[in-house]
């Protein structure tokens, strides 16, 4: 009897222990179940993460290679725009030295220009002087295009003989002066009577004639050089006009051309 309540006592102890241990089971079941979804969720989250992070570094990735294709096509524009920005430079500047080169060539032939102006301007003023000297002279100093011009009426100038007594000291007068003129170029010319054309050649070969007259005495009284002696015929269409010689007086022509063409090589 004693034996079966034992058993029966151990039986029922067993069982309470058992039913605690299954109730213990189930509770630390579920406790771990709780765990292992709250790490399925972490992990979840985790991966959900590192696939957000994964587009967000291809992304990056994709943005990087852009940026390097950006810089590298600015590093080409900026060479390019350099290259085109000394050339630019490179250019002004030699346009600028061309301006330059040309104002100084313009000012080297205003000089020259000038100079010739103003060695016109004195001697006509020396001829007109030296004309104040003579009384009775009939001959008229002009300038134009560079040049002085003399002009005398040939019925006060000439004789059937050559230069006439009393217009010789009016020539002397103005030798004087082209004397002192070294570099004066003198060139004569006398005016061809209009006529018919029978007699054209037989008035050239006239006109030709007195300006010999004055160039030979310019010569071999004065030892002046002469540029050429040539007939010319008057645009004037007033035929009762007196008949005129001239003398051309081209003052340092030859030497400021020569200047001009030297400025305008170099």
């Amino acid at each position: 009897m004693k034996k079966t309540i034992t058993l029966c006592l151990l039986l029922t102890c067993s069982t309470l222990l058992f039913a605690q241990s299954k109730k213990e089971l189930i509770k630390e079941k579920e406790t771990l179940k709780m765990q292992l979804d709250s790490v399925t969720n972490e992990l979840y989250t985790v991966k959900r993460k590192v696939s957000t992070a994964e587009v967000k570094a291809d992304s990056f990735k994709a943005q990087v290679e852009d940026l390097k294709n950006t810089n590298a096509t600015l590093l080409s524009n900026i060479e390019s725009f350099t290259a085109l920005s000394n050339q630019k430079s490179a250019n002004l500047e030699q346009s600028l030295e061309s301006m330059k080169a040309k104002d100084m060539q313009l000012e080297a032939i205003n000089k020259s220009i000038y100079t010739r102006d103003s060695i016109v301007l004195v001697m006509v003023t020396k001829l007109n002087k030296a004309l104040q000297n003579v009384q009775g002279s009939s001959a008229a100093v002009t300038s134009g295009n560079g040049n002085v011009v003399v002009t005398f009426n040939n019925d006060f100038l000439f004789d059937d003989k050559g230069i006439k007594p009393t217009a010789d000291s009016t020539v002397e007068q103005i030798a004087v002066v082209l004397q002192n003129e070294k570099n004066t170029d003198i060139l004569i010319e006398s005016q061809v009577e209009v006529s018919d054309s029978l007699t054209k050649g037989k008035n050239w070969m006239a006109s030709i004639r007195k300006a010999s007259y004055l160039g030979n005495r310019l010569v071999n009284k004065n030892e002046l050089s002469l540029m050429g002696l040539r007939g010319f015929t008057s645009e004037s269409m007033n035929i009762d006009a007196p008949m005129v010689t001239r003398l051309v007086l081209l003052p340092q022509l030859v030497r400021f051309y020569d200047d001009t063409k030297s400025i305008l090589k170099n």
